[in-house]
């Protein structure tokens, strides 16, 4: 479980330059949650997940890890070392972190640093290049650059699930990726999610939160502004406005919709749920073209 408590982070304190990026955040993140954390671009998003594995210390507050502060004075030896074993992060472009000669190389890094053995190192790359869609035998002696782009973020995610992490922080994990490498990709963290690890989702793409997260965080101007289910934050488009966020594009239709006298649940944020919600509403066959098409 991972908790802030009035957590604050300060560029440059005390300086001309002094910038406060986050401030007075409390939240807690459970165990096998999907959480995202949205907001316009400078909102503090990318600050407040660099301390979930230590990147960064709060100016003040603090951060708990499994109730136990990694920045306290008489915190255990070796605890900072470990919360960055178990909080594992993943960065936008993370392909550019890739740098070994082979991909079960890269993979291999973590383990390595970690003083595993050579056969371990060797296991945990297998394992988590299987994990994540990259047979070993196929994969485990080509160059990383030869890969596609989804193909590269995959093998960047299976050398942080080398070190066995129980959380994943993913920091715009799909940027620059085709729509095939981006299905292909989230697909894999919801299948992760699935399997308990816990996912905490930095994203601009509200159809992407919609979908997969079961709680949102929204942030403003590095306060934390607003926290609900997707239901519960795309039902207010104009809230979400105010704070500089546009709603899905279903809860767009659904209001659209509704307008005109139909009655489709506040749920429906997905193409899929929407074709659902309108194969009960209307006789089979009847629904205007456009409808149908923005729908699918």
């Amino acid at each position: 479980m991972i908790e802030t408590r009035e957590l604050t982070h300060t560029y440059q304190p005390g300086s001309p330059f002094e910038s406060v990026a986050v401030y007075n955040v409390t939240l807690t993140i459970r165990d096998g949650e999907f959480v995202a954390f949205v907001g316009a671009t400078g909102s503090g998003k990318t600050t407040l997940i660099q301390h979930f594995n230590g990147l960064l210390k709060p100016t003040s507050g603090w951060i708990k890890i499994d109730g136990v502060n990694p920045h306290e004075k008489d915190a255990p030896k070796g605890l900072m070392r470990s919360m960055r074993q178990s909080v594992g992060m993943v960065f936008q472009y993370p392909e550019h972190q890739l740098f070994e000669e082979t991909v079960a190389k890269d993979v291999m890094f973590g383990p390595k640093n970690l003083g595993l053995s050579d056969a371990e190192c060797a296991e945990r790359a297998r394992e988590a290049m299987e994990r994540v869609g990259l047979p070993y035998g196929s994969f485990a002696d080509r160059s990383p650059f030869e890969l596609s782009g989804g193909q590269m973020r995959r093998a960047a995610v299976a050398g942080v699930l080398a070190m066995r992490p129980r959380t994943l922080i993913l920091d715009e994990p799909t940027a620059g990726l085709d729509p095939a490498g981006r299905a292909e990709f989230l697909s894999l963290c919801a299948e992760l999610n699935r399997e308990g690890v816990t996912i905490a989702l930095v994203s601009h793409t509200m159809e992407d939160v919609a979908r997969l997260a079961q709680r949102v965080f929204v942030m403003k101007k590095g306060s934390l502004a607003r926290t609900g289910s997707p239901r519960e934050l795309f039902a207010d488009a104009d809230g979400l406005r105010a704070l500089g966020l546009e709603p899905p594009e279903m809860s767009r239709l659904r209001a659209i919709l509704n307008s005109r006298g139909m009655d489709i649940p506040a749920d429906t944020l997905t193409p899929e749920s929407m074709a659902a919600a309108l194969a009960r509403i209307l006789p089979r066959g009847s629904a205007p073209k456009p409808v149908e098409e923005a729908a699918r």
